[in-house]
């Protein structure tokens, strides 16, 4: 199916307990919702055209603590790793991630690794590794900012409950991975350089911009 086909549908939900079910009907991975909010005081609403606000919410097949929008990038200046929790709410199947990397003006060739961690039982960080795979470049996107690139898993790795990704960085020079610094996540993310998981210093807040994306059936990525 084409990405950039879409459906429309209005659903009204007035509060007072009603639930709303997202539609099986879908012919598309992908969906979005415009939610608008009306404030109606009554002969009190002396300026009725400030009485809405509303916003789009996107569900897509990935997740993501990040807002999308880089402010500054995250690194090591050794060879290791970073990694970040997430919960799977049922079992499912990655089938990759996607990964926005800082443009960089020397274009340097970086191989990194792509790793699924499993949980740990003292909550201290990523488990056992349980998938890697190499990559030879690093994509710097320059088509425009904030632009992610996609990495593919040859094979779809099973997910359950809670689960970590990131990536093994190979050598002394920062992959200058996005960080989001309008939305803190640092009790989700972690990195080590010799044996043991650190957190992130507490002075960084913000979410790294590496995100697991889903298998599903009606995947519309090339």
């Amino acid at each position: 199916i084409d990405a950039s086909s879409s459906q429309s549908f209005t659903i009204e939900y007035n509060g007072g307990g009603n639930a709303f079910n997202y539609p099986d009907n879908l012919d598309s991975a992908f969906a979005q919702f415009y939610n608008e909010f009306v404030f109606s005081p009554g002969a009190f609403d002396l300026i009725p055209e400030n009485d809405t606000i509303g916003f789009t919410q996107y569900m897509e097949n990935y997740y993501a603590y990040d807002d999308g929008s880089a402010e500054n990038g995250l690194g090591l200046t050794v060879t290791g790793e970073l990694a970040i929790r997430f919960q799977a709410i049922i079992p499912d199947s990655l089938i990759g991630m996607k990964i926005y990397f800082n443009p960089r003006f020397d274009r340097p060739v970086d191989p990194f690794t792509m790793i699924i961690f499993g949980p740990n039982s003292d909550n201290q960080g990523p488990g056992a590794s349980q998938f890697e795979q190499g990559f030879n470049v690093a994509d710097f996107n320059e088509l425009g900012h904030d632009i992610f690139s996609y990495y593919f898993f040859e094979e779809p790795q099973f997910v359950s409950g809670e689960f970590y990704v990131g990536l093994r960085q190979i050598g002394d020079i920062s992959l200058n991975v996005g960080y989001d610094r309008n939305t803190d996540n640092l009790n989700q993310m972690f990195y080590r350089t010799g044996i043991n998981w650190q957190p992130l210093p507490s002075g960084t807040p913000g979410s790294l911009m590496i995100r697991p994306v889903f298998q599903s059936e009606l995947d519309s990525i090339i």
